[in-house]
This record gives structure tokens, C-alpha cells and sequence, in this order.
């Protein structure tokens, strides 16, 4: 028999025994797809995001596993791998390795800039979203010490809050100092990091260029260096230009070289007559690192934060520095009576409009780098309640732009919440400036909108039969994949509370205008109302509490019921469903303060946290308040605020992105709304749930905007008397006062005022001075 006959039968017989396999792969396939109600997949744009991190986790169990040793790595890889860290894990049955325990890294980048870029909690510098990685170091003479694994590392911003990032590395008694920021130059968008050390220190300075990243291996197939200028070039499409002049240059790439930073101790190139230095790497991990001379006390690198090369753009920090101060000046300013509730506070803020790209918003800097309906509503509505009403206007631009021709605003398939959310953003954005012009040019978008929603969830009712409990689903919208946080495809009430409020706020928009569908936007809306109370009342009825959806029982997820309350307002404070499901979620899934979401992450949830802290705000719950804003603020994944979520193993973050935009705008939020928030009777409250012990310390706000006008105001609390003292121009004739005790006398400068409740105050806005005493 022949050599081909027999490949033949081989290939036959291989072929049959993978046949054995397959099947149920494809049958795994299909039970993941009907793990839900619905028939939607994971979206693709999910799907795009899962793929980049499998493939790279896949890369990075294959390299990491064996090379750690000879590579500097990047610091979560040796704490994931090294047995003695709390965040080891075991990889014998992982087909993919990739950061679930150390997601901390903070965003820096100009204002009204496209690009971000971050660092790692050890300084390992990111210039671009999914990019190259650049490392800091020290040469004794004998040893190469890095930023990343040797010594003490310390990360903070400059002044507290700011988007520039400081890494104080001490080494052996000696501090070496690392900045990182962007802006524009020339209307270029770069990037400095600075890298400086004192006079006593004999060391010399290097930098690496790594292919890795924060989330693992980067594939750099070339890094060609040219003396001439001092210019970078990293698979010929990124730049980097060196402001010194280094005194020699390592290369490495995986099957010749190795890795240039474990090299330093040997002999490296010196250029020649300008002659170019070049490192290539088929595998795609090509490095390059560079030492400079001893006396050389202050290094500086300068990169491109998009695919534009480089001349001699220089960026001076003050500059920078100025711009977000001027910018951070020009919003809400809060005083909370605690200094790291309010460098967080400002830190949010800093991210939210770091995060503010122009003509779009994105919930994190890297792998969230993109528009999504959800994220966007609550970072726009932030932007607006933080008094940046022009950019919240250019983004909002993006939801008419995703606009369907059938009114669906797409950010990806099955997400039935960003219709709702959409008219939501629209609508508030209108309640904050009273910009009726405006108003006008987008409710032909807000009706499209509601339209959709409404013409949805009619389709849904007539194909829906009494097999699939129609008194639990009658009238709300099909199952989809919306947040998806709350598990497989799916009836949930989260979609239907955005879809009641959207149609609630474009019938409350068409009366603002006058225009002839408000009456039939206003039916549809109480008709949609009561098929939801309908099905939330029986499944209430049944529970006690309210499960994420009507085929679901009591889990973590039911955390995505709060939106009823904040941040649409449905539902007030105190109505028994809410306040009861926000009770069966606080005592079982909240541990030591914060909110462990199971469902789909396992992680804590730091926005989720938030909304919890919202509803016991509304509850006038200032114990509960307190308890939550201190787990937020003990366990902060970056000087920035908070990642996605907080890994259970490591108290670091977990999983998303970091920064998370949505975390810094539920922070700001949350905040503002422990000063004032607007009520559903057409009121407006201070200090519901406020900490006592931050009253006793003073409070202020300032330019704090409200829908009805601008309110400042100043409180302080003693033993047995709440000082307040406003100044406001409001369209309203009255405000309520939330106490921390029961009261028995009040006394204002101009007015009237009375008590509606025990510990609730109502005065006449034309006070500028009131006195409440307690019993």
C-alpha cells in the first residue's frame, strides 16, 4: 500500500474520532444560545470583545507559563503566577490567562482629547488603547532594577486629581519619580512621561520598550530607532521620540535575543555615523530598552497618542496642568466634610471629562473604549448635573446619529434599556437648561424613539401565547440582551423601567411643545405603566421582593430593578417594592458595605454599590449611606476611583475597565444628590441621608443646577441645631430639608416654614438663613 494511501485512511480515521467530538461542542453551542427566553445571541460587538481577550489570553497562557523568568513581565502576571500572592491561580485546566485580579491602572490624556492612555498601578506606561508598553528602570552597574517589581511603588495624581500621573519609586532609600501626561500640541495629541531621580543617586536611568501591556502580550513585529532625531518607530506605525540622548541601546525578540531589560548588564549598541537600530520578531515580541548615561538626572519621552508621527512637539506639564484645572473650575463644586470623598469627587470628575472625547463618551480608556447607549445615558446625565451642558450636547448627538430608521437607537443588538435611556438623556439634558430651541430640532428623534417602544412591545403581546405565562408578560418588551449584567437573553425589568420612562419623558416633552402626539404618547404611556405594575405586583406578591424578571427567582441581578427609583424615577423613595427588594438585596448580597454582584461576574460592583446607596439615600437612610460610601471609598482600585469590579480574592479590580466612567459618574451623582435632588411631587430636597458625621464637619455647594435654576448652599450641624444657609434662584416657591434628628424649631430670616414630617422641613425659597433644632 502506498505512503498516500495510507495518509488517506489516517486522515479518514482522525477525521471520524474528531466526528465523536464535535457534536458536542455544537450542542454546548446551542445551550448557551437557549440558556435564556429570548432568541438573541451575544451580540457581536460582545462578541468582538471576548474574542481579543480569549485569543490574548491564549497567547499569554502559552508565553507567560514559561518565560516569566526570562522576561520582565508586566507585575500582575508574577502576582497572578507567584504562590505565596493572595491572587495566584491555577492554570492546569485554563485554556486562557488573563488579568482577573489586578485591574488597576489609572487613565491620563488632554482635554478635548480622542485618546487615552494609562498606567499600571507600577508604572508600566500604555500610550494606546490595546498598544505597546513602556517600562522604567535603574542600572547600579551590577544590577537592572524596575519600576514594576522592585521596590516600593506609590501612585497618585498630581495635586490629588488631576489627570497626570505620578509613580514614586523608592528604591533602596532613594526615591526616583515617574509623571505621565498628554495633551495637544500643534494639534497633535501626545503624550510625556518623565522619569527623574536626584543628584545622590549613581544609578543610570533606562527605559524599555515591552511588548506587553495591562492586559498581557502586545505583538511588536519591528522598533527601529534613529539617531538623527532621536525617533522611535514601533511596528512602523507608532512614535516615540527620546529628549536624551542615550548611552546605549539593547535589542531583544524571542528566539535570538531575549529580552533587552534582562540585558542591560552586557554590551549594547552604540550607533555609528546615525546609523539606525533596528530589532525585528516574527513571534511579535520584539523589544528595545535604552540606558542613559549616569549624569543624566531627568529623562524625557515624548509619543504620539494616535498613529500620527512626530516632529519636535515638546508639552510642558504647567500647561497641561492649567487647562484641567481651568476646565475642573468650571462645574459643580462640592465640599462633602470629608477630604477624600472630595478629591474623589474631583477625581470623577476629571475622569468623566477625560473620558469626553469630542463628538462622543466611553466608559473606560482601553477594552470599553466605545460608545454604548447604556453607559453613555448615566455619564451624560453626570456631565449635565455637573453643569457641562455643552459637551453633554455634543454627545447626546451620537444617540440621533445610532438612530435606526425604526427609532432603535443601536449600540448593539438586543439592548431594548437604550431606546428608553436615550429620550431619558434627551429629556433631562432639556430639565437642566431649558433650552426649549434645542428641544425642538431633537423630539423628532425622542418620538421616533418612543414610537419604537411602544410598536415593540405591541409586536411582543401579539405573538406572545398562554404557554409562556402571558399575565407575567403582557405588555413588555420581548427578551433581550441589554445589560449584560444580568445574564442570557431574557424578559427583564430593567428593559421595560427605561421603556416606561422613555415614553413618559417624550409625552412630558411633546406637551413642553405643544405637539399633537402628547395626548397619544401620554395614553400609551399609562397604558405601558399598568402592564408593568401588573407583572412587577405579582411577582411582588409571590416573593416579597422583586427578581430581575418574571421567570426569574431572587439573585443578584435584582440590583438592576433599582433604576426604578435612580435614576429614573418611577417610583419614589419609599414605595414598599423597592424599598423591600432593596432590603432582600442589602442583607444577602452585601458583604462588609458593598455589593457583591454573583450573577455575572463575581465580583463586587462599584456603580452597583452606588445605586444601592442611592435608594437608601431616597430612604433617608443615612446609616446605610455612610456604611456603603466608606466601603467605595476604603477599597478604590486606582487614584482615579474604581474599576468595574472588585475582585473578591484580592480587593483589586476584577474585572471591566479602570477607571470606569460609569463608577465615576455614579460617584458624582450620588454625591450631588446627597446635596439635592429633585423629588417626583416637583420639589426639591437637601441632604437626604446625608452622613451625620460629615455635617458636623460643614458642607457646601456651589453652582449646584437643578431643573429648577441654580441652588448654593452651605450647612453645618452641632449637638442639637442645623445651620443652613442658601442662596438660590429658583423657579420654585418652596424646598424641603431632610434632618438628621426629630425637630422642634425652626427659624428662618424671610417666609414660611413648617414641618411636613419628623425629620422633614419645608421652607419658602425666598430664605437665605434657616436655624432647625432638635429635640
Amino acid at each position: 500500500m502506498g505512503k498516500n494511501k495510507v495518509n488517506q485512511l489516517d486522515a479518514k480515521k482522525l477525521l471520524k474520532e474528531n466526528l465523536l467530538v464535535l457534536p458536542v461542542v455544537a450542542e454546548m453551542l446551542e445551550a448557551k444560545t437557549n440558556l435564556g427566553k429570548g432568541e438573541i445571541e451575544t451580540p457581536k460587538e460582545i462578541k468582538e470583545i471576548d474574542a481579543l481577550i480569549f485569543s490574548r489570553g491564549r497567547l499569554n497562557a502559552q508565553f507567560f507559563r514559561g518565560n516569566r523568568s526570562l522576561f520582565v513581565v508586566p507585575s500582575w502576571v508574577e502576582r497572578m503566577l507567584h504562590p505565596k500572592s493572595k491572587g495566584v491561580v491555577s492554570l492546569g485546566h485554563c485554556a486562557s490567562f488573563i488579568n482577573t485580579n489586578y485591574r488597576n491602572w489609572v487613565a491620563f490624556g488632554g482635554v478635548n482629547c480622542h485618546s487615552e492612555g494609562i498606567v499600571t498601578d507600577r508604572g508600566l506606561v500604555v500610550p494606546l488603547n490595546n498598544g505597546y508598553g513602556i517600562l522604567t528602570g535603574l542600572f547600579d552597574g551590577e544590577k537592572v532594577y524596575f519600576s514594576s517589581s522592585d521596590g516600593k511603588n506609590v501612585q497618585t495624581l498630581l495635586e490629588g486629581h488631576l489627570p497626570i500621573i505620578v509613580n514614586e519609586w523608592e528604591l533602596d532609600g532613594e526615591k526616583i519619580y515617574q509623571t505621565v501626561y498628554a495633551g495637544k500640541q500643534l494639534e497633535k495629541e501626545i503624550g510625556v512621561l518623565q522619569f527623574r531621580k536626584n543628584k545622590k543617586n549613581k544609578g543610570k536611568l533606562l527605559v524599555s520598550l515591552r511588548p506587553f501591556n495591562q492586559e498581557g502580550v502586545f505583538l511588536i513585529h519591528s522598533i527601529n530607532y534613529s539617531p538623527k532625531n532621536r525617533l522611535i518607530t514601533i511596528n512602523n506605525k507608532f512614535f516615540l521620540q527620546l529628549q536624551q540622548t542615550p548611552e546605549k541601546i539593547f535589542i531583544g525578540n524571542y528566539h535570538s535575543f531575549g529580552d533587552s531589560a534582562r540585558n542591560v548588564i552586557k554590551e549594547g549598541f552604540v550607533s555609528k555615523n546615525g546609523t539606525e537600530i533596528k530589532t525585528e520578531c516574527s513571534v511579535g515580541l520584539a523589544n528595545m530598552t535604552f540606558l542613559f548615561p549616569e549624569n543624566e538626572e531627568h529623562i524625557e519621552v515624548v509619543f504620539s497618542m494616535t498613529d500620527n508621527s512626530l516632529g519636535n512637539e515638546h508639552l510642558a506639564i504647567d500647561t497641561v496642568t492649567t487647562e484641567w484645572k481651568n476646565i475642573l473650575a468650571e462645574g459643580l463644586q462640592l465640599s462633602t466634610g470629608n477630604k477624600e470623598m472630595d478629591r474623589l469627587y474631583l477625581a470623577s470628575l476629571a475622569n468623566l471629562l477625560l473620558l469626553t472625547d469630542p463628538g462622543t463618551i466611553t466608559p473606560g480608556p482601553t477594552e470599553y473604549h466605545r460608545f454604548w447607549c447604556r453607559d453613555a445615558a448615566f455619564l451624560i446625565n453626570a456631565l449635565d448635573k455637573s453643569g457641562y451642558h455643552n459637551y453633554a450636547r455634543e454627545v447626546l448627538a451620537q444617540f440621533i446619529k445610532r438612530q435606526r430608521p425604526d427609532g432603535f437607537y443601536y449600540s448593539h443588538e438586543g439592548e431594548f434599556d437604550s431606546p428608553g435611556e436615550g429620550i431619558w438623556a434627551f429629556t433631562e439634558h432639556y430639565k437642566l437648561t431649558r433650552d426649549i430651541a434645542w428641544l425642538e430640532t431633537v423630539f423628532p428623534s425622542i418620538e421616533k424613539a418612543a414610537k419604537w417602544i411602544i410598536s415593540t412591545r405591541r409586536h411582543e403581546q401579539k405573538k406572545m401565547s398562554l404557554e409562556r405565562n402571558e399575565q407575567l408578560t403582557k405588555g413588555l418588551l420581548p427578551p433581550g440582551y441589554s445589560a449584560e449584567h444580568l445574564g442570557p437573553c431574557d424578559y427583564f425589568y430593567w428593559d421595560n423601567f427605561w421603556g416606561v420612562a422613555g415614553v413618559r419623558d417624550a409625552a412630558y416633552c411633546a406637551k413642553v411643545l405643544e405637539h399633537n402626539s402628547a395626548p397619544f404618547l401620554q395614553k400609551e404611556y399609562q397604558d405601558y405603566l399598568f402592564d408593568l405594575l401588573a407583572s412587577t405586583t405579582r411577582l411582588f406578591q409571590k416573593f416579597g421582593f422583586l427578581p430581575v424578571g418574571p421567570f426569574r427567582k431572587g439573585d443578584s441581578a435584582m440590583i438592576a430593578n433599582l433604576v426604578v427609583f435612580h435614576p429614573i424615577k418611577i417610583w419614589d423613595g419609599k414605595n414598599e417594592i423597592l424599598r423591600k427588594t432593596a432590603e432582600e438585596i442589602y442583607r444577602t448580597y452585601t458583604y462588609n458595605g458593598g455589593f457583591f454582584h454573583e450573577v455575572a461576574w463575581n465580583c463586587y460592583g462599584t456603580y452597583l454599590t452606588m445605586h444601592l446607596a442611592e435608594v437608601f439615600h431616597g430612604l433617608h437612610d443615612s446609616a446605610k449611606v455612610r456604611e456603603l460610601l466608606k466601603w467605595l471609598i476604603k477599597h478604590q482600585t486606582c487614584p482615579m476611583g474604581w474599576a468595574e469590579g472588585i475582585s473578591p480574592q484580592t480587593m483589586q479590580g476584577g474585572m471591566g475597565d479602570s477607571p470606569h466612567g460609569w463608577a465615576s459618574a455614579e460617584w458624582i451623582l450620588l454625591l450631588r444628590n446627597l446635596f439635592c435632588s429633585e423629588t417626583l411631587d416637583g420639589s426639591i430636597k437637601l441632604l437626604s441621608g446625608f452622613p451625620v458625621e460629615n455635617l458636623r464637619k460643614g458642607i457646601e455647594a456651589k453652582s449646584l443646577q437643578t431643573y429648577y435654576g441654580k441652588v448654593n448652599f452651605k450647612a453645618r450641624l452641632t449637638k442639637k441645631k442645623l445651620s443652613v444657609k442658601l442662596l438660590q434662584n429658583i423657579s420654585i416657591s418652596s424646598l424641603k430639608i431632610m434632618t438628621p434628628a426629630l425637630v422642634s424649631k425652626i427659624i428662618t430670616d424671610k417666609g414660611d416654614a413648617f414641618k411636613i414630617g419628623e425629620q422633614t422641613v419645608e421652607i419658602s425659597t425666598k430664605a437665605k438663613k434657616v436655624i432647625i433644632e432638635f429635640e
